[in-house]
């Protein structure tokens, strides 16, 4: 909940979602003292991060969502299935309930140093350009999102054709498509989840998830052009929504 009370304390309305816990609700009394004291509200609600509907229902009016929940060590290698269904299940099915908002929120999607490996041996620092490499379940789902991004970029061809996109931004994103398939698949039949090369996978998974973030923002930038409406003078900004934590 430390993120929540960061919220709070910046001066933004908050809905927090966490498991139904004795801890969790007792952090939850506390967090509700701070936000009455400091006059934001607070919208605390427990469920599950892989229940569609819940995730659905919480993000509606949240002007943004940051995205913490997830299984740790040591139990992501006690029980590696249920890891994968939390952190990666779980990160795919907020991603989609914000697709389906009219005005789709901001995502804030906090990863992990542990996605780049051991570093010791190396000179600091670690940085966003460092190459990822998954030594345990944990860190295997991290990436897993990555290749979400994949899929993303593919879903996104099908929402840009139904709008009428160019068929030049459509070839644009195609070509970033081609290389993002190209990397991906290389990395999987000559690497596989083994790691038999190690430092090439690294470069191959990150090359492929640039790709498709870029092909995603080819087509979304064309459907934004594609759907604005003129208008004479620019309206007055409407405050945004409540901030959603989810943990």
């Amino acid at each position: 909940m430390a993120t929540a009370e960061a919220l709070i304390r910046a001066g933004h309305d908050v809905r927090a979602l966490d498991l139904d816990t004795k801890l969790g609700r007792s952090r939850a009394a506390e967090l509700k003292k701070l936000a009455v004291r400091s006059g934001k509200n607070l919208d605390v609600r427990y469920g599950d991060i892989r229940d569609t509907s819940f995730i659905r229902h919480a993000v509606l009016e949240c002007g943004a969502v940051i995205h913490h929940a997830a299984i740790l060590p040591p139990k992501t290698e006690q029980s590696p299935e249920l890891a994968r269904a939390i952190n990666f299940g779980g990160t795919e099915c907020v991603v989609r309930a914000i697709e389906e908002m009219r005005t789709p929120a901001r995502l804030v999607f906090p990863s992990s140093v542990s996605v780049y490996g051991p570093r010791l041996h190396e000179r600091p620092p670690v940085s966003a350009q460092t190459p990822t490499y998954g030594t345990d379940e944990y860190t295997r789902g991290k990436i897993a999102k990555a290749e979400f991004w994949l899929a993303q970029l593919i879903d996104t061809f099908a929402r840009a054709r139904a709008v009428g996109v160019a068929p030049e931004a459509i070839k644009a994103a195609q070509k970033h498509h081609d290389d993002a398939q190209t990397q991906w698949e290389w990395w999987t039949a000559e690497n596989s989840v083994g790691f038999h090369n190690p430092a090439a996978a690294r470069k191959s998974l990150t090359q492929s998830v640039a790709e498709s973030q870029a092909g995603i923002k080819v087509l979304t930038d064309a459907m934004a052009a594609k759907t604005a409406v003129p208008v004479a003078a620019a309206a007055p900004a409407a405050p945004p929504g409540p901030a959603t934590a989810t943990k």
